[in-house]
């Protein structure tokens, strides 16, 4: 892995672009490692911020975004209203105009109260909150932006470096859940003591391994000639996400790991006739460690967990945010405003030690802070990524389009996942978004860059 690995550093380097390609590297590394826990003013996220600025300059100097428009002009106007949303809510207002905003009636009357009444004032709630939600945007799109234009082979590592950091998250996570998070703790978080690698939530560990697994599959799929070999991968490449995901003990994330799973499964077998031998003692060793694993105290942890899904305080949540939605809507409170609005509506029986971060469903999240923009750009969104979903699963069995068709499964599971929760949230998932997104535009490339160099 390791020699592959710097073969494909080498050939990205010859395909042009070098100082990009790098910057991109240590960035798309940089986030992996440190972006793990949700966008906070930290020393990390500064640094990170620092390099995606210089990420983003050299990627729109190399054309970017020329590049983009050419390619999926409906993904271009998303990535204009994803940034368009806060920015619009930072512009200064009039005061008969910002007095009319629907939820603006206790800021101003505390501007009255101090006879302030009269000063311009933005949308947003919370001023700067929404201008740190616009830096939380730079470093996926920089990502996004510079993985468009570098070449396949740059590509093929971006892939590799998913694959070795996802075999570290696995490989810390074991630790972290065999000493009860005293080994590797990296954050200040309430999910100690599992295995969340690198991350402050098991959730998203969850998500990262299993997208790890979709693409780690269609590279062994598409580029292993052994038959036998490519089976023994699969099977091992499942029974190291399977005990990662159960060592995070989330509910999605199994489901998700099941699902994965079933999709490997049909690229696996329809992509040629069936071993019968192989593929049996696949299914006896995959059967044998579920079984161990099943008679393990963690695993009826794992059960009792499934047990207390209805009560669930994220439900809660949901449901508390419609009147926080109907008060502030068509305007919104404002991008990253969600805690001190919150926090207004919260009565006394439903607070409890652990303070809610966010809504815990992105899209209602964005629909309550952005409003009726945040809404319609939600919506060019959904529709961009669904039109390349579409197309990078209209023929998935075929070889060469594996990494862009596991790269839509894998973009599908986040966006499912935010429905519950806030993965994209987290610099490491956004960034990974970012180039999973890249991989269903980039799909008839070739994933092996053959088809480039015939051109």
């Amino acid at each position: 892995m390791i020699s592959k690995t710097l073969n494909v550093f080498k050939a990205g380097a010859d395909e042009g672009k070098a100082s990009l390609f790098y910057l991109l590297i240590a960035v798309f590394l940089f986030q992996l490692f440190c972006g793990g826990a949700p966008n906070t003013p930290t020393i990390k996220f500064q640094i990170g911020l620092f390099l995606s600025l210089a990420l983003l300059a050299v990627a729109l100097w190399e054309g970017a975004w020329s590049t983009l428009l050419a390619r999926d002009k409906l993904l271009a106007l998303a990535l204009v209203g994803l940034w368009l949303v806060p920015l619009v809510q930072i512009i200064p207002l009039p005061p008969g105009i910002a007095d009319a905003l629907p939820g603006q009636r206790l800021e101003q009357g505390i501007l009255d109260y101090v006879g302030r009444g009269d000063l311009w004032r933005p949308m947003t709630t919370d001023l700067g909150a929404t201008q740190f939600s616009i830096l939380t945007l730079v470093p996926a799109t920089a990502v996004f932006l510079a993985a468009l234009v570098i070449g396949p082979e740059q590509r093929k590592l971006l892939l590799r470096i998913v694959l070795v950091v996802a075999f570290l998250a696995a490989f810390v996570a074991f630790f972290q859940f065999v000493s009860a998070g005293t080994t590797f703790d990296f954050y200040k978080t309430a999910h100690k003591g599992f295995g969340i690698g690198f991350f402050a939530n098991r959730n998203h560990q969850a998500d990262f391994i299993v997208i790890a697994m979709l693409l780690a599959a269609a590279l062994l799929i598409r580029d292993a000639k052994d038959r036998q070999a490519r089976l023994i991968g699969l099977a091992l490449v499942a029974i190291l996400a399977f005990a990662a995901v159960m060592a995070t003990f989330s509910r999605a994330g199994m489901a998700f790991f099941l699902l994965g799973f079933i999709a490997v499964a049909i690229a696996a077998t329809g992509l040629q006739r069936i071993r019968w031998l192989p593929a049996l003692a696949a299914v006896v060793v995959i059967a044998g460690v579920g079984a161990a694993v099943a008679s393990t105290h963690q695993f009826e942890r794992f059960l009792a967990r499934l047990d207390t899904a209805a009560d669930d305080q994220r439900f809660e949540y949901a449901a508390q945010s419609m009147p926080i939605i109907g008060d502030y809507f068509p305007a919104g409170s404002g991008m990253g405003t969600f805690v001190p609005v919150y926090e207004k509506y919260e009565t006394i029986d439903r607070v409890v030690p652990n303070f809610a971060n966010h809504l815990h469903n992105d899209y209602l999240e964005i629909i309550m802070e952005g409003g009726l923009l945040g809404a319609l750009a939600l919506l060019v969104g959904l529709a961009a990524i669904g039109r390349l979903a579409f197309r990078s699963l209209r023929d998935p069995l075929r070889s060469s389009g594996l990494p862009g068709a596991a790269a839509a499964i894998g973009v599908g599971f986040l966006l499912l996942h935010s429905i519950i929760d806030y993965p994209l949230r987290t610099q490491a998932l956004a960034c990974l978004f970012a180039v999973l997104v890249v991989l269903m535009l980039a799909r008839g490339e070739g994933a092996s860059g053959r088809s480039r160099s015939r051109a």
